[in-house]
């Protein structure tokens, strides 16, 4: 068992409230478990798609895809 299923598995055994306050607790530690939150190749993906030309996105249209890319990786 890996260290972040340990860490679900012991939330799981705890009332809803107490589990999320635990995973909660715990979130830095899943965090660093689970890598860096979003990879270069995810930047480089979004930055690419905005040099090529695709008229008629607005600058605002590839700011929010950069957001989506980066909370997706959370």
């Amino acid at each position: 068992m890996t260290e972040v299923e340990t860490i679900i598995a012991e939330a799981a055994k705890l009332p809803l409230r107490d589990a999320a306050f635990s995973l909660w607790r715990q979130r830095p530690r899943l965090d660093a478990l689970e890598g860096p939150p979003m990879t270069l190749e995810k930047i480089r993906a979004v930055t690419l798609a905005q040099r090529q030309e695709n008229p008629g996105y607005l600058e605002g249209i590839y700011q929010a895809a950069r957001n989506h890319v980066a909370y997706s990786m959370k």
